[in-house]
This record gives structure tokens, C-alpha cells and sequence, in this order.
């Protein structure tokens, strides 16, 4: 819904998804974006696209804690960011598009348990997390195997769903 305000400028007051990027490959990192933290409502689903010589995401999203699905695609990223524990109401995260190739590690232990509601982990072609989270003997399985849902590279690798 669009609503008009007293100045004349509009907002949103509802928003169910939310797709920043691709952006320029030229551009060193991802840029800033001071309309997102102007926003009257919160998106359910964020969906972020970047670059591989991109090792971050703006802390600009951290704001939306409401989120229930968020999806990283083409980052450089070695590691999540410490503020994705407080995405609580988080249902499904993934990460996609041959990007996030250098991503290592999910967050730690306890953060990860910070995600009660997360039902679905999906990685795709993220070769490095791939093997680390390989079921049962993967450093980051521990991480993870909560998650009753977990697919990666299009298998499901755990489905505890029904």
C-alpha cells in the first residue's frame, strides 16, 4: 500500500519482498543505500544480490528483524555477519547463483541457535560450506542439524519436515 504524506512524498506501509541488486560489477562493494533504512515497513523476504569481490552486506539490512526469508546470491563473503542472529522470526535463509563461493562459515554455534523459527537452509554451489557442512562429520554441521529442512546443491540433505 502507498500512502501519501503531508509533504507530498510517498511510502510504503506494506512490503512482502524486497530484491536490491545486481548493481554494477564495476562498483568495489555494495553501495549505499539510504532509502532502506527510510522505509516505513518491514519486507518479509530480502533477496541480495552482489558480487564476488563484494565481503559484505550493509548493516542497513539488520534493521529488518521481522524478516522471514532472506537470499544471498553472488557475495565474497567468508562468514555471515555477527547482527544475522537477530533475525529470531528468520524462517528460511539461503544462498545461491554460483555466488557465495568463498563462504566458509555460518555463524557461530550459539548464534545459530539464536534462529528458532529457521525451518529451511538451502546452499547452492557454495563449494567451501558445501563441504563443511557435509551431514554428520562437517565442522558446521553441529551448526545446522537442527534445521529440519537442509538442501544443498538441489539434495536434500536432511528432511525432517513432515
Amino acid at each position: 500500500m502507498i500512502c501519501e504524506t503531508q509533504r507530498g512524498f510517498q511510502y510504503l506501509t506494506s512490503l512482502v519482498d524486497l530484491s536490491v541488486g545486481p548493481f554494477s560489477e564495476e562498483l568495489s562493494s555494495f553501495p549505499s543505500l539510504e532509502g532502506v533504512q527510510h522505509l516505513q515497513a518491514s519486507p518479509r523476504n530480502v533477496r541480495l544480490t552482489g558480487w564476488p569481490h563484494w565481503n559484505s552486506i550493509l548493516e542497513q539490512f539488520q534493521r529488518f528483524t521481522a524478516l522471514k526469508g532472506i537470499r544471498l546470491s553472488g557475495f565474497g563473503l567468508e562468514t555471515l555477519s555477527d547482527w544475522f542472529e537477530n533475525f529470531s522470526s528468520l524462517e528460511s535463509l539461503s544462498f545461491s547463483l554460483c555466488g557465495c563461493e568463498s563462504i566458509k562459515y555460518l555463524l557461530l554455534f550459539g548464534a545459530m541457535r539464536h534462529l528458532t523459527k529457521l525451518k529451511i537452509l538451502e546452499i547452492w554451489e557454495c563449494p567451501l560450506l558445501k563441504e563443511r557442512c557435509a551431514k554428520g562429520i562437517g565442522p558446521e554441521w553441529s551448526k545446522i542439524s537442527h534445521i529440519p529442512q537442509i538442501e544443498i546443491d538441489f539434495r536434500n540433505v536432511q528432511d525432517q519436515s513432515t
